[in-house]
C-alpha cells in the first residue's frame, strides 16, 4: 500500500487537514511577501491574470471527469450555472460586510467596526467560502481535492497579500496582524473540513454533480479576476491574455504531473478514486 494510498483511503479526516494545511501555505506566502516587498507597481493585473488561469485550469480539471458520469439531464445543466451563482454570492456577503459600516451596526452592543475588523472579516468570507470548496472537491475525489488545493493556495496567495496591505494601511501591529491571520488560516480549515464531512460518501451521480457544480464556481471566480484588470491599453490586455494562457498551462501541466506521479507511486487507479470506492475497489481485486 503506497503512502498516497494509506493517507488518502483509509484516515479521510487527516487527508482534508493535510490539504487545507497545504492550502493555507498560500495565504502564509502571500503574507510573507507582502509584509517583506510591499506593493509592486504595475503588478495586480498581471497577477489577476496568471490566477484567473489557474482557476480556470481548475474548472476544467473538475468538469474532465464528471461529464462521463452526469446523466445530461436538465439538472446537469443547471448545475453549472448553479456554481457560478454561489460564487456571486459569496462576493455580494463579502460586499455587504464592506459596505455594513456605512448603513449601520450589527450590533450596537460592540459598536461600529473600524476598517481593521472591516478587512479581517472580508478576508475571513472569502477564506471560509474558498474551504467549503476545498472540502467539497476533495469529497469527490482524491485528485479533485489536491487540484483544487493547488488552485485555492494560489488565489490565497493574493488573498494573504491584500488582508496584509489593507491592516498594514490601518496602521494595526505587525504581530497583531500576524495573529489575524493565524485565525484566519484555522477558520479555513475548520470551514475545509466541514464542507468534506457534509459532502463525502455519496453516490458517483451526485459526485459527478458536484463537480460540475464546483467547476461553475472555480469558472466565475476566473471570470471575477479578469474583471479586475485595470489595464485599458491593447498592449497591456493582450500582455495580461499572455499571462493567462500562462497560468493556464502552468496549472494543467502541474495537475497532469502530479497525476502521473501518483500513478507511478501505485498503478490502480483506486488512489483517484473517492475514499469509499477505492476501498471497495481493493477488496474486490483482493476477492480476485
Amino acid at each position: 500500500m503506497s503512502l498516497v494510498h494509506e493517507i488518502f483511503v483509509t484516515e479521510d479526516l487527516s487527508a482534508i487537514l493535510t490539504l487545507a494545511m497545504l492550502a493555507s501555505l498560500g495565504l502564509g506566502a502571500g503574507v510573507v511577501w507582502e509584509e517583506k516587498h510591499g506593493p509592486t507597481p504595475n503588478e495586480n493585473g498581471f497577477a489577476a491574470a496568471v490566477h484567473s488561469g489557474a482557476l480556470a485550469a481548475l474548472a476544467l480539471v473538475l468538469t474532465g471527469p464528471a461529464v462521463g458520469q452526469a446523466r445530461g439531464d436538465f439538472i446537469d445543466a443547471a448545475l453549472l450555472p448553479a456554481g457560478g451563482t454561489l460564487y456571486l454570492l459569496a462576493v455580494l456577503i463579502g460586499g455587504w460586510a464592506s459596505h455594513r459600516d456605512s448603513v449601520g451596526t450589527l450590533s450596537d452592543a460592540v459598536g461600529r467596526r473600524g476598517p481593521k475588523m472591516t478587512i479581517a472579516l472580508q478576508g475571513g468570507i472569502a477564506l471560509g467560502f474558498g474551504g467549503i470548496a476545498l472540502g467539497a472537491a476533495a469529497a469527490v475525489s482524491v485528485f479533485a481535492g489536491f487540484a483544487a488545493t493547488l488552485g485555492v493556495g494560489i488565489t490565497f496567495f493574493l488573498v494573504g497579500r491584500k488582508t496584509t496591505a489593507g491592516f498594514r494601511d490601518s496602521a494595526m501591529k505587525r504581530m497583531d496582524r500576524l495573529a489575524i491571520h493565524v485565525f484566519l488560516s484555522l477558520a479555513f480549515v475548520a470551514a475545509a473540513v466541514a464542507g468534506f464531512w457534509l459532502l463525502h460518501g455519496m453516490s458517483e451521480t451526485a459526485d459527478a454533480r458536484l463537480a460540475i457544480l464546483l467547476a461553475g464556481y472555480f469558472l466565475v471566480w476566473s471570470v471575477h479576476f479578469l474583471l479586475q484588470i485595470p489595464g485599458r491599453l491593447g498592449g497591456l490586455n493582450l500582455a495580461a491574455l499572455a499571462a493567462f494562457i500562462s497560468g493556464l498551462a502552468m496549472f494543467g501541466m502541474i495537475a497532469v504531473g502530479f497525476n502521473a506521479a501518483i500513478g507511478a507511486i501505485d498503478n490502480s487507479d483506486a488512489i483517484l478514486q473517492h475514499p469509499d470506492t477505492a476501498g471497495n475497489k481493493i477488496a474486490n481485486s483482493g476477492e480476485k
